[in-house]
């Protein structure tokens, strides 16, 4: 890149380079040498780039020629290049043969065999910097010694194309390369045997092939006494003889452009490239040498050019597209590697119970707990990332519903939001809009529905094999971790992968699936034309290590009846019967089996739809009219027997309230309390508002003062609310601003905080306002038409929507806002004025939010109405503590701030109070896995105290202190695991049984001067015993005598 042109020297040329080709390190250095070639005349055009190679393309100019690009020639030049000159060979000298002062002054070849350059003999490896090969029983390859000018030859027939491949040396390289050991050469066939066996085909001739006899350079081969071939050129002629060669000479020896035998892509891929190539690769490099603008010669019009027709743009995108959708396809259809995760996992279930089995299954579920924790927090945080840029790349793995997937460390991660299921615009659960919300509970229903076949034991018993499964929450999003099975589309044999268009029922899989929805008291009933026992879309696959594999349970269960729940819910769910499930409680001790897909379009073809929806409509109305307004009762019985615990005899002192037990520790335990027994009954948690209506008009209201209770549920509802506000606003802002950065996160929640606490000028009007914001007509326009009631207030109230769909509707009205405003100034929407985050305006207010969650009822008339804080009351410091819990976030001072924000006595009207930076020390990942974490390890704990107590039973040391201590603490390890499982599954008769088992060996060491502590561990114990018997009393109650579908099998 140094040289110039010298005076003389002709004009009219342009030097390209490409890269340089780097070898291993070695004595020559291993950077191969570079070549210029100044001097060689022609009507070239076009130019071959050898690999390490600067070639130089010469154009020559005609008068009155308009450049442009040239079609391929076949000619080709030689040169080498020094480091202080340029030496050129003259283009009829044969490249295969140096003269005594060219080596002397360093250059070497530009081809050499390609054993030299592949298999490196020993004596070459200081020279190529490789390491020496044993090449005692080694082939070596031929020479080739076809080379042509017009095109780089490999050689007739008989020599492969894959032997020679031209290079070059350093100076210094060549000076000491060494002469080829004599056992190669005297096993490489000479060029005179060669010469005699080899002839070339009239294609080949055309093609522009030589033989090595062919005197094309102006020498002759010679043969010394030994077989020894040596090649002698003719002397070199001056440089004005070469360059008065006439056009017409060289046209007859060199193709011209018009005499191309048009393969251009072929001749491209073999390394041809065009003048506009040649300048573009000039402009990566400076300095540059000095060019002139490429002038291109006249066709001739004695030559012809092939021409063909040429595909059209848009032709060539539509085959692009298929080719892409065909290997996506085959893509999907590859039988997919096993994780680790699986592979340990099926080990340990199929092993028997040992300390050893829960210890190992608890330890792998924490280590898959962990490493979705860390990689589904990266993901999240690089969602609007451009793709390239991400440090996962997102997959396509097909189905019907979720986000997008990710593959990680044998996880599968799945977004878990809401996605158009038609071409018309319609979301799998919000209809109209993107109700993320609802599609959490989906993923809620499918971990809660997996632990209930894993607790069941029917699947393993017949070796149906489920995923490890957890969920991540983080910054308003969440993710479903799957661990990666051996399984593809090919491979399912059960359900639907496609939404029910094809419907498949393995022979061998459906009695094992019958057996199992037994277990959990699901019906049979048809799909399509098929007969499945659980949802249409669920997906039982036979793996590639020949397990059965079920997956796919968010719609295990059947969904609630909306004929029953529509009084209560004013605001009409359509896709409800996607996400409004009934719990497993519920469902299992109803009097017959119910159907997982009534009142949906999966029982279309079934005679007997009406019949299953009509099942699932007297459940629902069983646990509206029955089961909840029992638990009220309950409540009432339980704060009866227990005053101490629950003081609701609160005493009156004017318009204020004295309680007593309201401190956030004993606040907390009453809420988990009616929150677990919810579960347990099959109450869904957005009952609440119907419970606390019956606590407020029924006889507990007429008996007691039901003050605490009836904050006690309001502050959950009211946290409940807060949560979803705060993650709908954080997805938001992660789309806003697209960077996975922490600070605007932080600021936004430090806002929505201040909001709650009263501290905001708009918390008044958040808590106390029963007024919906304002909606747009467009947004109107999609609503279905609500009648006005004949006679009574409208039971909506002028709500239109639940919390989700104000938020999205306003802040697109606030953003298509901004767009017209940037059109009508003619700017970017990024110059306008950043105006204060204004999020008020975006919520919907607390009561309406309620309303549109828990039903009307959750209010009395008189708390709708109400101006004041104090009505309905609000224990502020279980909010904030109710609310932290949920999202994962960590405050300082804790837990004192929450008694600080509580209060105690709490006041009627919380105080405001100001959250800074400081008050959120980290908005953490929260993590949700399956209940086999906590039962292993309760087993593992209670197996371990079995050893112990045998150990102290053969020892005699049962009344050692020491031994007895070590005991007690297992045991109440055991206890504690075992009491987390429960809160997943409150009526696995396992557990419960366990759970039992442990309270009673605790009850028994137990020292028999606690009898107050003794006492609670028996009773405790009786508890959990009845619970289990009155369970699997009930399981046994309903045993049919036959299908109750009155199908077949």
């Amino acid at each position: 890149g140094n040289d110039t042109l010298s005076p003389g020297e002709p004009s009219g040329l342009s030097v390209s380079l490409t890269g340089i080709s780097t070898m291993s390190s070695g004595a020559a250095g291993g950077v191969m040498e570079q070549v210029y070639d100044k001097a060689a005349t022609g009507p070239t055009s076009r130019k071959r780039i050898l690999p390490g190679s600067v070639r130089v393309i010469k154009n020559r100019q005609s008068a009155g020629q308009v450049p442009a690009p040239a079609p391929p020639q076949l000619q080709d030049t030689w040169g080498t290049k020094s480091d202080t000159s340029l030496h050129v060979i003259p283009r009829d000298t044969n490249p295969l043969a140096l003269s005594q002062e060219d080596r002397s002054r360093g250059y070497g070849l530009m081809s050499e065999p390609d054993h030299v350059v592949g298999s490196v003999p020993p004596s070459y490896g200081s020279v190529y910097g490789a390491t020496p090969v044993n090449t005692e029983n080694a082939k070596p390859s031929p020479p080739v010694l076809g080379q042509s000018f017009g095109r780089l030859s490999t050689g007739p027939s008989s020599m492969s194309g894959e032997h020679s491949r031209p290079f070059f040396f350093r100076a210094s390289a060549m000076k000491n390369m060494p002469t080829m050991p004599a056992p190669i050469r005297a096993s490489m066939p000479t060029t005179s045997s060669l010469r005699q066996s080899t002839k070339l085909t009239d294609e080949q001739e055309e093609d522009g092939w030589i033989m090595p006899d062919e005197d094309t350079t102006g020498g002759t081969y010679t043969n010394n006494e030994d077989d020894e071939e040596s090649f002698e050129p003719k002397p070199l002629p001056a440089s004005s003889d070469r360059q008065s060669a006439s056009s017409s000479e060289l046209k007859e020896e060199y193709p011209t452009v018009d005499e191309d035998d048009g393969d251009e892509d072929e001749e491209e891929d073999e390394g041809w490239i065009t003048d506009d190539v040649v300048v573009s690769m000039e402009k990566n490099f400076a300095p540059k040498p000095p060019t002139l603008q490429p002038q291109h010669p006249t066709r001739s019009s004695s030559s012809s050019v092939k021409t063909s027709a040429q595909p059209s743009i848009q032709d060539l995108e539509n085959q692009i597209a298929e080719l892409t959708k065909q290997l996506t396809n085959l893509k999907k259809e590859q039988p997919p590697q096993d994780s680790v995760w699986n592979q340990q996992f099926q080990e340990l279930l199929s092993r028997e119970d040992t300390e050893f089995k829960f210890h190992s299954i608890a330890s792998l579920a924490h280590d898959f707990q962990h490493a979705a924790e860390v990689y589904g927090r990266i993901i999240i945080s690089e969602r609007y990332l451009p793709v390239s840029a991400k440090t996962l790349k997102p997959l396509d793995v097909g189905g019907v519903a979720g986000g997008d997937k990710y593959l990680a460390h044998g996880i599968l991660f799945k977004y878990v939001v809401d996605t158009q299921v038609t071409h018309t615009g319609i979301y799998m659960y919000g209809n109209t809009f993107a109700n993320d919300a609802a599609a959490m509970k989906s993923a809620a229903h499918e971990l809660r529905a997996l632990a209930r076949i894993a607790d069941s034991g029917t699947a393993i018993k017949e070796g149906v094999a489920i995923p490890l499964c957890t969920l991540v929450d983080y910054r308003g999003f969440r993710l479903i971790c799957l661990s990666l099975l051996p399984i593809n589309r090919k491979t399912i044999c059960y359900g639907s992968h496609d939404g029910g268009n094809t419907v498949y029922a393995d022979e061998e899989m459906v009695p094992k699936m019958k057996k199992i929805c037994k277990e959990l008291n699901l019906k049979k009933h048809i799909v399509r034309d098929k007969a499945l026992y659980a949802c249409g879309d669920i997906e039982g696959h036979r793996g590639f290590d020949g397990r059965f594999y079920l997956l796919d349970f968010a719609r295990l269960y059947p969904p609630e009846s909306y004929r029953v729940t529509d009084n209560l819910f004013p605001i009409k769910d359509t896709r409800g019967p996607f996400f409004k499930m009934l719990r497993p409680e519920l469902v299992v001790t109803n009097n017959g089996p119910l159907c997982s897909d009534a009142y949906t379009a999966f029982i279309n073809n079934d005679p007997r739809s009406k019949e299953h929806n009509s099942e699932v409509e007297n459940a629902t109305f069983k646990l509206i009219s029955q089961v909840i307004p029992e638990f009220a009762t309950e409540i009432e019985t339980y704060a009866r027997e227990d005053k101490e615990r629950y003081n609701s005899a609160g005493r009156r002192k004017g318009t204020e309230y004295t309680l007593c037990g309201t401190d956030v520790a004993s606040l907390s335990k009453r809420i988990n309390y009616v929150l677990h027994r919810m579960h347990r009954l099959g109450i869904n948690r957005r009952m609440l508002g119907l419970i606390r209506h019956h606590l407020m008009v029924g006889s507990f209201n007429k008996v007691h003062d039901c003050t605490i209770f009836a904050a006690i549920l309001y502050t959950e509802m009211a946290a409940r609310v807060c949560k979803n506000i705060i993650r709908i606003l954080l997805r938001k802002k992660m789309e806003e601003l697209k960077v996975p950065s922490a600070e605007p996160y932080r600021v936004l929640l430090l806002n929505l905080f201040n909001l709650f606490s009263g501290f905001s000028p708009s918390s008044r009007h958040f808590w106390t306002s029963n007024t919906p914001p304002p909606l747009p007509a467009s947004a109107l326009e999609k609503l279905p038409k609500v009648d006005p009631p004949p006679d009574g207030p409208d039971p909506t109230r002028g709500v239109r929507g639940n919390l989700e769909f104000y938020i999205h509707t306003l802040s697109d009205e606030r953003k298509q806002n901004k767009i017209k405003l940037a059109q009508t100034y003619h700017i970017s929407v990024t110059d306008l004025p950043t105006p204060s985050e204004d999020i008020e305006s975006l919520l919907l207010p607390m009561k309406c939010s309620i309303l549109a969650k828990f039903g009307r009822l959750a209010l009395s008339e008189n708390e709708w109405n109400s101006e004041d804080r104090s009505r309905p009351m609000l224990f502020q410091g279980l909010f904030f503590l109710r609310l932290s819990d949920m999202l994962g976030i960590e405050l300082s001072d804790r837990p004192q701030i929450f008694d600080m924000l509580n209060g105690n006595p709490p006041p009627p009207e919380p105080i405001p109070y100001q959250f800074i930076l400081l008050h959120l020390v980290e908005m953490g990942v929260k993590v949700k896995h399956l209940h086999l974490v906590s039962s292993c390890e309760g087993n593992a704990l209670w197996l371990r105290s079995l050893s112990v107590m045998e150990e102290m039973q053969s020892n005699g040391s049962r009344d050692n202190a020491e031994a007895k201590a070590k005991l007690i603490q297992f045991l109440k390890f055991a206890k504690e695991q075992f009491d987390l499982a429960l809160n997943s599954i409150p009526d696995s008769i396992y557990t419960l049984f366990r759970l039992g088992r442990v309270e009673h060996a605790l009850a028994s060491i137990w020292d028999d001067n606690d009898e107050v502590q003794k006492r609670d561990y028996y009773q405790a114990t009786v508890h959990h015993y009845k619970q289990a018997k009155d369970i699997l009393a009930q399981k046994i109650l309903w045993e049919p005598s036959a299908d109750a579908t009155g199908l077949p099998g």
